[in-house]
């Protein structure tokens, strides 16, 4: 039968095979409705924290706090994708906008839920187009919480011909949450124009 030790003895119940030792700090080990088995080949030394706290199972289901975990010397596995928004339609009309503005169709923007505020977004925008009267710059962006942000820029000489531009940038510091990107364009000069068969589209990953 188990029995409290005294101060500065050791307490030991070796038909259960565990032993608590003495000191001038009593130790207290307390099992409740359950049993407590560590089995092991060899002399093996279990370290406790030194701080009050709740061990947790291989197999449970927990929330951890407070852990860094590098990657570089473990394998994570199952790692789930962050957000994934894209767009792609039609659009028609012109502008002659030397400063960013939204495209002449309504179809130029997505809301999406990033989850994560420490990740980044993988912005990708495919533009098709033509150019009326003097040719020059043109530069497509994404607009996030107020920001321009350019991915894809070209001059255009040829008067009158078509064309297309696309490109892919990375945007850092955007909070999780509800995100609104949208598409947006500007020329150096001339008419940026968008007909029945020109498209737009954009994709975003959110990504560490």
């Amino acid at each position: 039968m188990a029995t409290n030790n005294s101060i500065n003895s050791s307490f030991a119940n070796n038909a259960d095979g565990f032993t608590l030792g003495g000191g001038a700090t009593p130790r207290t080990l307390t099992l409740t409705a359950g049993n407590l088995s560590l089995s092991a080949g060899g002399s093996n030394t279990y370290t406790l924290p030194a701080a009050t706290g709740t061990l947790m199972s291989r197999d449970s289901t927990d929330t951890v706090t407070n852990k860094s975990v590098d990657a570089a010397s473990n394998t994570i596995t199952n790692f789930p994708m962050g957000a994934v928004a894209s767009i792609v339609g039609m659009t028609t009309g012109s502008t002659t906008s030397t400063t960013f503005v939204g495209l002449p169709s309504n179809a130029n923007a997505v809301t999406f839920t990033k989850r994560y505020a420490s990740t980044k977004l993988i912005v990708q925008i495919n533009m098709s187009f033509f150019f009326t009267g003097s040719s020059d710059l043109i530069v497509a962006a994404v607009q996030i919480g107020g920001t321009d942000y350019p991915v894809a820029q070209m001059f255009k000489n040829e008067v009158g011909s078509g064309a297309s531009i696309s490109g892919v940038i990375s945007v850092t510091g955007i909070s999780a949450g509800s995100v609104t990107a949208t598409t947006r364009v500007r020329v150096g000069a001339g008419t940026l124009n968008f007909g029945t068969t020109n498209s737009v589209g954009m994709s975003i990953i959110e990504t560490y």
